[in-house]
């Protein structure tokens, strides 16, 4: 019996490193999450048309994810049990709407098909799976550090082609428009007019749908290009002057929204942050901003059009948008709702 034990014993070891995962297995899982998080600037550009669109992104995260299949049940043992509850809630509804005949798609989209519900059903299992994974491998502050530097190139360069289009679209200039996936009519791919913007020259949207992606892209990696101020010496200057494209690219794209994101989500961080280092008074300002903030958002909601002077477009162009925007919420609340009835 101990003889065959000792026959096993490297067998056994070599299974167990394949579950858990080896070092050098964990490395290259790790260093695909990090491309993928460089390359999600390439949002609508080098993308694949299959039965739907596949971004480079999307597929090196696939990959990790199918490489480290052992850290995602990792990550997923070790995460809240709020989170599992929350995640098997989700895929329930879908699985579930699916089986009844509910289809999660909006009517009037040209991509929407009595199977569509099989790539929203992928799609969740790769977010629920890369959730797991970056639990997983990401579990100390030098890790996570790791992920945010990534974050931020992508974001940087991002911003920087962002200022290159701008100038690129007005005067001519070559790759002025790099996208190759469908625009938002579904229908369209390539360049079209994206609206007035800054010194009256056309609004950029970089590899983006439209410009208010790009802009809400860079209103989110902002913060995090912001952090590496707290490096040192030539690497503090570095991140100055990463902050400062970042920001001016954000002013490029004419986005009300994404600076609404940026002030809404500052003003909530100071407010935390008021609050922990005990400054009530600040703390109070902080929150109220954030408060403002919201009220202004409902206004401009039930009113866009005093928004007009501000984002230089006219009443009709943002009564148009927000029709659009708010018909969609409305399908789409209209979709939960019939899965709600589903599961109740």
């Amino acid at each position: 019996m101990s003889a065959t034990s000792s026959r096993m014993a490297p067998q056994i070891s070599r299974l167990r490193s394949i579950a858990i995962g080896s070092p050098r297995h964990e490395a290259v899982c790790r260093g695909l999450i990090l491309a993928s998080a460089c390359a999600l600037f390439l949002h609508d550009a080098a993308t694949v048309g299959v039965s739907y669109t596949l971004r480079i992104s999307y597929a090196l995260m696939v990959v990790a994810c199918l490489l480290g299949a052992g850290f995602v049940v990792r990550g997923w043992l070790s995460a809240p049990v709020a989170v599992k509850l929350a995640a098997s809630f989700l895929v329930l509804v879908y699985l579930l709407s699916a089986v009844v005949g509910v289809n999660p798609v909006l009517n009037g989209q040209g991509r929407g098909s009595s199977t569509r519900w099989l790539v929203y059903i992928l799609d969740l299992g790769v977010g629920l799976a890369s959730m797991g994974l970056l639990i997983g491998l990401f579990r100390d502050r030098r890790r996570i550090r790791q992920l945010t530097v990534a974050l931020a190139i992508g974001g940087v360069v991002a911003a920087g082609y962002g200022v290159y289009q701008w100038a690129a679209q007005h005067y001519g200039w070559p790759l002025a428009n790099l996208d190759n996936a469908p625009n938002s009519d579904n229908f369209t791919t390539g360049a079209r007019f994206q609206g007035i913007g800054l010194l009256g020259w056309e609004r950029v949207r970089g590899t983006f749908v439209e410009p208010f992606a790009l802009g809400i892209y860079l209103a989110a990696i902002l913060p995090l290009v912001t952090q590496l101020f707290g490096w040192q010496g030539r690497a503090r200057l570095y991140a100055s002057a990463a902050t400062l494209l970042t920001g001016i690219a954000l002013v490029l794209t004419d986005s009300s929204l994404a600076w609404v994101c940026v002030f809404v989500s500052l003003a909530v961080v100071a407010t935390g942050a008021f609050i922990s280092l005990g400054r009530p008074v600040l703390a109070g300002v902080a929150g109220g901003g954030a408060v403002v903030l919201v009220v202004l958002c409902l206004v401009g909601v039930t009113e866009p059009g005093v928004l007009s002077s501000v984002t230089a477009r006219s009443n009709s162009q943002l009564h148009l948008t927000l029709g659009a925007r708010t018909g969609a919420w409305n399908e789409s609340a209209t979709i939960w709702s019939r899965s709600w009835r589903v599961i109740t």
